[in-house]
């Protein structure tokens, strides 16, 4: 079975109305992002990142406005995607409406997307119905990506 580790909402540049709010939030959930992200790195699961587009229409400008002109560029570069990494932008709340996320993760051969991340919730996978809609399992991270349970 192949985990992928989906960071939605976390390339954010907290410049707006609710920013602050949302900014206290991310720095308490940050730490446990951290540790999802490196975890999966190590195992060498697929990273994905859905994000919302904003203004813009290239992944590396949402990032590249995060890091440098965001409210916590140094938070936000901690979980910033490495090199092959894939980001799909995202004009609606759902990470799979519109964005040809389905098709990567079935590219991938993805079976089960773990995390999630939205920086005013926990750590979690938002779109979790819509995983198994599309016949990808989805679920929280309570064991490190690829680490099964006893007697499976």
């Amino acid at each position: 079975m192949t985990d992928a580790l989906l960071l939605v909402d976390v390339l954010k540049d907290f410049r707006h109305e609710d920013g602050d709010a949302l900014l206290e939030s991310y720095r308490r959930r940050h730490p446990a992002l951290v540790s999802l992200l490196e975890d999966a790195r190590a195992r060498g699961a697929p990273v994905v990142y859905a994000n919302d587009r904003g203004e813009h229409t290239a992944p590396g400008d949402v990032v590249r406005e995060a890091i440098e002109e965001g409210k916590a560029g140094g938070l936000v570069a901690e979980v910033a995607p490495a090199q092959g990494e894939t980001v799909v932008l995202k004009d609606a709340y759902s990470a799979f409406q519109a964005t040809g996320l389905s098709e990567l993760l079935a590219g991938l051969v993805v079976e089960k997307v773990l995390g999630g991340g939205r920086c005013d919730r926990d750590v979690r996978l938002p779109d979790g119905p819509r995983c198994t809609a599309r016949g990808i399992r989805s679920g929280r991270p309570r064991r490190r990506l690829g680490e099964r349970r006893r007697g499976t």
